[in-house]
């Protein structure tokens, strides 16, 4: 899901939540997002489901 959100000093930030199957698959997120030049903030885990 992408979500633009407005951070409390006005300015808009723009959320990626997703589920990937693996590791490798994070990494090629976020190396595309490198390759666009888009700055990063942070990455998070929200949950891991049981497998």
């Amino acid at each position: 899901m992408i979500q633009v959100d407005q951070r409390p000093d006005g300015v808009a930030e723009t959320v990626l939540t997703g589920e990937f199957q693996d590791q490798a698959a994070l990494t090629g997120v976020l190396n595309t997002l490198y390759d666009l030049g888009l700055p990063l903030l942070s990455v998070e885990c929200l949950a891991v489901a049981a497998r």
